[in-house]
């Protein structure tokens, strides 16, 4: 639909019944609108570690308290050293809804190599003021060990 994009009163009627066009307030009413749905998500907690070369145990993101709702968790992981002979990572997140605790491991990153990464995210519904949490699961073989970089992201997607 085309825009009326000349200067108007604050009373203009939302159609300019001249030229048929949406008019210039209401345009920013519908842009407002639009903008604040898409900074619906908002980031609670981000952690980072870098120059790692084990397993990292179950990490609590670090919040006061969570409300009940559904949030994405968003991870990042890269080799930053390659194994000698071979590695594996995976990441893993935890979380408790309605009184039962789940988690969900992702696929292992086993390409040995320091341009190996990989991203992942899980949409995920928590029960009031419980913690949710993320930890990894190291292997290297050889004698030089792999070192890996980890970048994590919980983000409240709604109630």
């Amino acid at each position: 639909m085309p825009i009326n994009s000349r200067p108007l009163k604050k009373d203009d009627p939302v159609v300019d019944l001249r030229t048929g066009l949406i008019t210039e307030i209401w345009l920013r009413d519908l842009t407002a609108e639009r903008e604040s749905a898409t900074l619906a998500a908002k980031v609670i907690a981000v952690a980072s570690k870098t120059a790692q070369a084990a397993s990292i145990g179950a990490t609590t993101f670090d919040v006061q308290s969570l409300a009940a709702g559904v949030y994405r968790f968003t991870y990042y992981a890269a080799i930053t050293r390659a194994a000698t002979t071979s590695s594996s990572l995976e990441i893993t997140i935890s979380f408790t809804e309605l009184g039962l605790t789940k988690s969900k491991t992702f696929a292992a990153i086993t390409g040995n190599t320091t341009t190996t990464w990989q991203d992942g995210q899980a949409t995920i519904h928590i029960a009031d003021d419980t913690p949710v949490s993320w930890s990894t699961t190291y292997a290297s073989v050889g004698a030089t060990t792999m070192q890996y970089a980890i970048y994590v992201q919980l983000e409240r997607v709604s109630a």
